[in-house]
């Protein structure tokens, strides 16, 4: 992959992303299912075979530190699209048949009236933004959008949008990240979890949109390691 991305300096943003369920602790499961989320984005969607083989290799040798024992190996029992609700991966058999590829452009508004609950469940990485304020987390929505579209789609406009309102309460958790990379070597990096509720004031049909785009690929600077993803609720 290229070092550079096709419309700037920086890193290209991952074309495929590994979502874990965060519990921002050590955890041990003896025995039992883990459940995560993958994105795949432009031709990329075309790999799953290739990324089917790579956690099945990566199953075989374990994850962590004590992979050199033996244990923390898995194997992946099941592999279903969000989209087409069918099996795609069946623990022997890929059926690309049954995976749905969708266009940003095809996801439907979120539909909000006057309150808004955002539950992030990975880190949100931003400095000292959080809780964000509410037109914010719709520009974070927004420039992640237009990472992908320019690398990975057609490089087309997103709109600007309308969007204002205040963070009525909050609940958030502070988490201390480590990662390591060829090119960086080790680093940290911090993030929140937690839960927000807005008031919205005003918020114009790009803006639902968006925040339909970010409930599937996240908010904020950093797109790998699964952060920045949240779910979204509205009161009846």
């Amino acid at each position: 992959m290229r070092e550079t991305s096709s419309y700037g300096y920086s890193a290209p943003p991952k074309p495929l992303v590994i979502i874990p369920p965060f519990f921002g602790k050590i955890i041990s499961i003896k025995k039992g299912y883990l459940y995560l989320n993958i994105l795949l984005f432009g031709k990329f969607t075309r790999y799953l075979p290739h990324t089917v083989l790579g956690l099945r290799l990566l199953g075989q040798a374990g994850i962590g530190s004590k992979r050199h024992y033996n244990i923390n190996q898995f194997i992946i029992s099941e592999i279903y699209c969000n989209f087409s609700r069918e099996v795609v991966y069946n623990g022997h058999t890929i059926n690309l048949e049954s995976m749905k590829v969708i266009d940003i452009t095809d996801i439907k508004p979120v539909n909000v009236n006057k309150t808004l609950t955002i539950r992030f469940k990975t880190p949100f990485i931003a400095k000292n933004e959080f809780p964000p304020s509410f037109d914010r987390l719709i520009w974070h929505i927004r420039q992640r959008t237009i990472q992908y579209v320019n690398e990975y789609g057609d490089a087309s406009q997103i709109p600007d949008f309308r969007a204002k309102g205040e963070v009525t309460d909050f609940k958030k958790h502070f988490h201390k990240l480590k990662r390591r990379s060829q090119r960086g070597g080790k680093q940290e990096f911090y993030g929140y979890t937690g839960i927000v509720n807005y008031h919205v004031d005003e918020m114009d049909e790009t803006a639902r949109w968006l925040l339909g785009v970010g409930e599937l690929v996240g908010a904020g600077p950093k797109a790998s390691f699964g952060c920045g993803h949240f779910n979204c609720s509205i009161p009846c």
